[in-house]
């Protein structure tokens, strides 16, 4: 499984269980009522924006190493 995805996931149930908990104005449950959709849409933006954002970070590094490594080893990039 990707680390984004492991990262998106956990920092995603981080957040939703402190908007279960803080609760502001009753907006993600009520005394025998969930507002399922207002909790799994916060969860849901949490996670997209994290696993996106640690996928595309590590996807860059990754070609970045792969660039400097192909470099390295080119005996035409020395200059002569």
């Amino acid at each position: 499984m990707d680390v984004g995805v492991l990262v998106g996931l956990a920092v995603a149930a981080l957040i939703m269980y402190i908007a279960w908990v803080h609760n502001p104005q009753l907006e993600y449950h009520e005394p025998g009522n969930i507002h399922w959709g207002h909790w799994l849409f916060l969860g849901f933006l949490w996670f997209a924006m994290v696993a996106g954002g640690v996928t595309l970070v590590l996807s860059l590094v990754s070609v970045g190493i792969i660039w400097l490594s192909s470099r390295t080893q080119d005996p035409t990039s020395e200059g002569g």
